[in-house]
């Protein structure tokens, strides 16, 4: 995230008394742990590396054959990391959600959804028009939608996130 909100990557690292070099040892050792593992990422390696979940292996809303476990993030108060495993509790999706019971960002513009206020998901269920791009990268995740802009203007914009969390919205190609 430091390459796409380097400012908020810096205000955060100060609110958790980091350095630099304390995100990118902590980065490389939860890459070790959650992907550095021949074989398909599973439900016990993030238990391990984060402990008990929130939330434990629960129904997955939307996903008749999926289940999701969640933890809470000291980063993001309101924001879980959620994975969703199948029955043999292998991970096949993970990301930032809203925790259960926190209070969602009101998203009626484009310009309500600001980087790191909101996830993804909050996105595609805010706009219209929502199409879903492959970024090819792991973790990163787009759409494009339409909604208003501050003027009340409608338009297509452009919006990216890493692991779910909103990282940027811009107008999109063609699109205004």
């Amino acid at each position: 995230m430091a390459d796409l909100q380097a400012p908020l990557v810096d205000a955060a690292l100060r609110r958790l008394g980091s350095s630099r070099g304390e995100m990118r040892e902590a980065n490389r050792r939860w890459n070790a742990a959650a992907f550095g593992r021949p074989g398909p990422a599973r439900h016990s390696r993030f238990a391990r590396a984060l402990g008990p979940p929130a939330l434990d292996h629960e129904p997955a809303p939307g996903h008749d054959t999926a289940f999701r476990s969640a933890w809470p993030l000291p980063l993001w108060p309101g924001l879980w990391l959620q994975v969703l495993v199948d029955d043999a509790d292998v991970v096949w999706h993970t990301g930032l959600v809203r925790a259960v019971g926190a209070v969602a960002p009101v998203l009626r513009t484009a310009g309500d959804a600001r980087p790191w206020s909101c996830v993804l998901a909050e996105c595609v269920a805010a706009f219209d028009d929502v199409t879903f791009h492959d970024v090819d990268l792991t973790g990163h995740e787009a759409i494009t939608c339409t909604a208003q802009d501050r003027d009340g203007v409608p338009g297509r914009w452009l919006m990216r996130s890493v692991w779910g969390l909103l990282q940027r919205v811009e107008p999109a190609a063609g699109g205004r």
